[in-house]
């Protein structure tokens, strides 16, 4: 990886990197300041379904995070870790770049957050100098390393559990002397004078506090053995913190009375057996959770540059001699500096809120998909039911939807965004994902479904070309043309055939196959060792099998020797049998015409009915072939024909017209209709730089070569297969 010291960072394990920072991220805030708000309006019953709906969502992220885990050691960067490596790098950096922008947004907020308890204590403190201190010890902390902001973080803990046994110390000393109300009437928020609200207003407030589970994901790349230490501390700190959510509900629930719990934010000190404990648990929460995310957002952001997906990704990738990700975490700090000073993220809480849970439903997604395609490197040692990570992504897509449906389309969009640009860029991953299992699992479905069907395959035609390439220089006269005849979303299969001769067959075919596929046109190739061409390729053709995605033409140079002729007509032979099409060309540099390029398309007599319909033998494909060299060409078409009886010139007339209509030919074509015998229209027809013309049943190479001596011009000669058809 670009920008990657020799560094020996220090490792961590399940207890301080995993459990601590997960379980204070998630007992945040929301804790101490919202969940008496929440019972009073949901209700008891209305408040644990809140808090189980909502864990029911993380928590099966959590179990999909652990089953990845212990499937394989998850890599540097997190959550961005573990979609590169199963669906792409591209999915992996438009989830990264939001969510560690979101993750340093975050730390503005948690910083908001611990303000505002401080302010309880000391109101007279001016808000932006408090901001700025709580900033700067954030800084320093994570700027000393990240085991002593793990150490900080004890003292941290030390000061949440203090504010949880005066909370059951009240429970004992009898605060709970309030009946439950076990349905709320959903009166709202006091700021806004009560104006109402219902399950859902009151879900979107809660489920924030329950988006805390990747803080220990984030370390795994300094890790002693994440394979252990992430299942264990990440749905560990999900239970306990489950236990502590409903305990707490309970509590304040029976603690005072519903207009109390809507209306005074501060229940909760006030009713605990000591308030200043209460309040050393809020500052500490919210402050440990702006630590996790100051010392989790860089070591994203050093992932993302050493993955090169960034500007300037070798100074993000670097890191110090101890492992410490400094340069990235300047950048870090520099972002939720300037956030801090806007002094208001309203705004943007909601979309931080939205761009976690896009994380969380995405790496549902790619358990659902490793789970889906049964694949035998999928085996991880923990795991769950496919109902596990589905619920997990539909209840992250309704989650999306409750807290905001604007800021869900903007999040969304800022993805697909970064997906476009980071697919543009064709990186080259530095490791295999599950993204062509993936494809090869519906293209086997769909195959499936296809031939069950047992419908004609005319409607999704699409050309398929089986290319035989004896030497180098044959495929690079060839490539031009296969690319014309096949682009756009086309496949060509080209197979060399190697028998005793040019031994860089081989690189040739993998570098034409790879400027084949930057057109976008699915490119296969191989080589067979066979004593003539013939052999080697009629091989191939009836190895081509019957599948929904085989070959469905064959390319072919015109033969130029008598022995060539022989060998062509057993392929031509063979080609009817496997129902393929041909397309056999007089030169293969036709291919290298562009531009303006002149396309004749020639017709048979039709004579003398000259009545059109679709019943046109042995001219489908090639009218498709013209449609398609025509359109990547961006030249003209002509359709020609020639007929003998000057009666039957103005028949001829309007059919090729009609027969242009029925096809849908661009343009419109040209018509020329020839008042002569064909071999003599051959000279007189307009200019063209290359003919087409349907392949008669009965092949006289003979009479094919004065075709192509009559034209002077580049021909190709073009057979159906029968599974086409220009009107469709």
């Amino acid at each position: 990886m670009a920008g990657e010291e020799r560094v020996r960072p220090r490792r961590y394990g399940t207890f301080e990197g995993v459990f601590v920072p997960t379980l204070l991220t998630i007992l945040g805030v929301i804790l101490y300041l919202r969940v008496g708000w929440m019972v009073g309006n949901a209700g008891l019953l209305g408040a644990m379904a809140i808090v189980l709906l909502a864990y029911t969502i993380t928590g099966s992220t959590g179990m999909s995070i652990a089953s990845i885990s212990t499937n394989t050691p998850i890599a540097g960067g997190g959550a961005y870790a573990i979609i590169s490596r199963s669906l792409g790098l591209e999915a992996g950096g438009a989830i990264g770049v939001p969510l560690y922008l979101s993750q340093t947004l975050a730390i503005a907020l948690y910083v908001f957050g611990f303000r505002g308890g401080w302010e309880f204590v000391f109101p007279q403190h001016p808000a932006l100098i408090v901001d700025i201190v709580t900033f700067a010890s954030l800084m320093l902390i994570a700027s000393i390393s990240a085991r002593f902001a793990f150490r900080v973080q004890y003292v941290i803990l030390a000061l949440v559990l203090l504010s949880v046994v005066v909370i059951a110390l009240a429970a004992v000393q009898g605060s709970m002397v309030f009946a439950p109300t076990w349905r709320g009437s959903y009166p709202g928020a006091p700021e806004a004078g009560f104006p109402g609200t219902d399950f859902w207003g009151v879900f979107a407030v809660f489920f924030p506090a329950t988006t805390g589970i990747m803080a220990g994901v984030n370390m795994s790349g300094e890790l002693r053995d994440s394979r252990r230490s992430i299942p264990l501390g990440t749905l560990g700190a999900i239970g306990l913190t489950l236990v502590v959510y409903l305990a707490a509900a309970y509590w304040i629930g029976r603690s005072a009375p519903p207009d109390v719990l809507v209306s005074d934010y501060l229940v909760m000190l006030k009713r605990s057996a000591w308030g200043p404990g209460v309040v050393a648990g809020l500052l500490g929460a919210t402050f440990s959770s702006g630590l996790a995310s100051i010392v989790g957002a860089p070591r994203i952001l050093q992932a993302l540059g050493a993955a090169e997906l960034l500007p300037r990704s070798q100074w993000f990738a670097r890191r110090t001699a101890g492992g410490e990700p400094r340069n990235a975490l300047i950048f870090t700090g520099g972002i939720a500096l300037a956030a801090i000073l806007v002094r208001d993220l309203n705004v943007l809480a909601p979309i931080i809120t939205l761009f976690f849970l896009i994380t969380y439903g995405t790496i549902n997604v790619v358990v659902l998909v490793e789970e889906t395609l049964d694949l035998p490197t999928f085996r991880p040692t923990l795991r769950f039911p496919r109902i596990v990570p589905l619920v997990g992504t539909v209840g992250c897509i309704v989650a999306m939807v409750v807290v905001n449906v604007l800021f869900t389309v903007i999040a969304v969009t800022v993805v697909v965004g970064f997906f476009v640009v980071l697919l543009r860029r064709r990186l080259d991953s530095p490791f295999s994902d599950v993204r062509s299992d993936m494809f090869a699992a519906i293209a086997q479905w769909a195959s499936k479904r296809a031939v069950a069907s047992r419908q004609s395959a005319e409607r999704g035609w699409r050309p398929r070309v089986l290319a035989p390439i004896e030497d180098t220089r044959q495929l690079r006269a060839a490539t031009a043309f296969l690319r014309d005849v096949t682009y756009p979303k086309g496949a060509v299969k080209m197979v060399g055939v190697r028998h005793g001769g040019d031994q860089s067959l081989a690189e040739g075919l993998t570098t034409v196959s790879r400027q084949l596929r930057g057109e976008q046109i699915s490119t296969t190739w191989s080589v067979v060792e066979e004593e003539t061409f013939e052999q080697g390729f009629l091989a191939s053709m009836r190895a081509s099998g019957n599948g929904l995605v085989r070959s469905n033409i064959v390319f072919l140079a015109f033969p130029g020797t008598a022995a060539a002729e022989d060998h062509a007509l057993r392929v031509l032979d063979e080609a009817a049998r496997q129902k393929l099409g041909v397309l056999m060309t007089s030169t293969v540099h036709a291919g290298r015409l562009g531009g303006r390029g002149v396309i004749n398309l020639w017709i048979r007599e039709q004579g003398p009915e000259w009545k059109v319909s679709t019943d046109l033998q042995h001219s489908h494909l090639a009218i498709l072939m013209a449609y398609k060299l025509r359109a990547n060409w961006g030249g003209d078409l002509n359709l020609v024909t020639a007929v003998a009886n000057a009666a039957e010139l103005a028949h001829a007339d309007h059919y090729l017209h009609g027969l242009a209509d029925l096809a849908r030919l661009p343009g419109p074509p040209g018509v020329h209709v020839l008042n002569t015998n064909f071999v003599d229209a051959l000279t007189t027809a307009p200019f063209a730089d290359l003919s087409i013309f349907a392949l008669p049943p009965d092949i006289d190479f003979d009479f094919l070569r004065s075709v192509i001596d009559g034209a002077d011009t580049p021909c190709a000669f073009v057979r159906d297969s029968g599974a086409e058809s220009a009107f469709i």
